[in-house]
């Protein structure tokens, strides 16, 4: 991806510089490390865009309409790009910097290795690693289906971006099955980037396969729209390695 920085490491040293603690993550704090940035909401055709002043700062722009969860993770992408701009030999500098070579986007779809980087980087800095890795501890072994559907509002993120951080940053895979008509099947997969594919396909269809001969899910867990299954694996230092989210047909459909 070019020469950029690791998008974790400069995360860090954001997260630092607002004297962060734990979640979620205070955007307002971030954003006020540059008093020459601002912040506002329109009616766009578009999630965002970041709009450069040259000299005289930049100002982000918000779809006004869109769920809050969102506007958030829009937020942390465009202070990607307002950071690159502020990288130096890896270091970040704050304040009014003068900041003359940001540039004026406006196609986010296209993934460029910027854009990327920009994604990963709104990832790390609403959800750090280190916070992530802490929440699942803390919430332990016995509770971690639970926890991992309260996750997201703890986090203030959407589901999908939580699952996909949870699958880059520890050794959990996530399933979302649909149960129609007595059967079940794979509606989503969120794999750890810890555990080769083919072991996760192996013990889901294990899993599935279970489903059928029982039609129903041990040690089931209940949150507000999910029900959350845990399958314990076998010849692993992981108690609980792979985690099944289970949605009934009338929630999410059925494709």
């Amino acid at each position: 991806m070019g020469n950029f920085s690791d998008p974790e490491q400069v995360c860090e040293q954001i997260l630092a510089a607002i004297g962060h603690r734990s979640p979620p993550t205070d955007l307002d704090a971030v954003c006020s490390l540059w008093p020459d940035l601002s912040v506002d909401e329109e009616d766009l055709d578009k999630e965002g865009y970041l709009i450069p002043f040259g000299v005289h700062g930049a100002e982000i722009l918000l779809r006004r309409k869109d769920p809050s969860n969102r506007k958030k993770f829009t937020l942390a992408h465009e202070l990607g790009h307002w950071t690159l701009a502020h990288l130096k030999a890896g270091q970040l500098l704050l304040g009014t910097t003068g900041v003359t070579h940001l540039s004026f986007r406006t196609n986010h779809k296209v993934q460029t290795s910027e854009e990327i980087w920009c994604n990963k980087f709104a990832a790390c800095l609403l959800m750090p690693i280190s916070d992530v890795r802490k929440y699942l501890q803390d919430t332990g072994h016995a509770n971690l289906t639970s926890g991992i559907s309260r996750g997201p509002s703890v986090f203030q993120v959407s589901q999908e971006a939580f699952l996909n951080r949870i699958a880059d940053t520890t050794p959990i895979n996530i399933f979302e099955v649909v149960v129609a008509d007595g059967n079940a099947r794979v509606r989503r997969r969120f794999p750890s980037k810890y555990r080769p594919d083919e072991q996760s396909d192996s013990v889901m269809r294990m899993f599935l396969d279970n489903f059928c001969m029982t039609d129903q899910f041990l040690d089931e867990q209940f949150s507000d729209e999910y029900r959350v299954q845990a399958l314990l694996t076998h010849n692993s230092q992981y108690s609980r390695n792979w985690l099944v989210s289970v949605s009934p047909q009338s929630h999410i459909g059925v494709e």
